[in-house]
């Protein structure tokens, strides 16, 4: 196995040091430990890693944790009448909304494909997308399979006038750059091989056995 040299092996004392004592004592102190007595300075990560692996539990009191047997200090009691009445003027009432919910037709700006897109809301918590919604307010219900398009390209110009109807598969052939796809295009195994035996066609790397 590879040694690094910033890496330090455990030794046999500080093994035997640390099944004697990590069980009581726990990391840090265990740290400390083994630099007061062995004279080898390890992180308390280090110590809580090789204790994990030699299967050493810290079997002491934590910080922090409440164990099972604790009770809380407020354990059946109530609420006095007068600080119950004092509480009552900030408690939220059913139905409570926060204050910046937005109201039906307000409209936000959200990050879509890296581009900045409006939403409106036609609900509480049902928001359309402002292009598709002006467009069915203008001409009904959008067929499945088809998308609102731009025609200056402008995704904050949702008027009327700036938006066609195009199936998916139109779409996507507008947004195909034939000319980046090409150079981007590797070159297969097929190619390469019979670029060097000279063939131009197929049928001449069949016929001289390159397929």
């Amino acid at each position: 196995m590879k040694r690094y040299k910033h890496y330090k092996f455990y030794t046999e004392p500080e093994l035997r040091l640390m099944r004697a004592w990590y069980h009581q004592i726990g990391p840090a102190p265990m740290a400390r430990l083994l630099m007061i007595e062995i004279g080898i300075q390890r992180s308390v990560p280090s110590v809580q890693n090789k204790a994990r692996k030699m299967g050493l539990r810290y079997a002491g009191p934590k910080k922090c944790l409440f164990n099972s047997r604790q009770v809380p200090h407020n354990k059946g009691k109530k609420l006095s009448p007068e600080w119950l009445e004092k509480c009552r003027k900030s408690h939220f009432k059913p139905g409570h909304l926060p204050t910046q919910t937005k109201h039906d037709g307000a409209i936000t700006i959200r990050d879509v494909n890296r581009s900045k897109t409006p939403y409106i809301r036609k609900a509480q918590g049902k928001w359309q997308q402002l292009a598709r919604y002006n467009w069915e307010q203008a001409n009904g219900p959008i067929p499945p399979g088809h998308v609102v398009k731009y025609r200056d390209g402008n995704t904050l110009n949702c008027d009327i006038e700036n938006l066609y109807l195009v199936s998916r598969a139109e779409n996507l052939r507008l947004n195909q750059n034939r000319e980046k796809a090409a150079k981007s295009l590797k070159r297969t195994w097929f190619h390469r091989r019979a670029e060097r035996a000279g063939a131009t066609s197929f049928v001449d790397a069949l016929l001289k056995g390159f397929v």
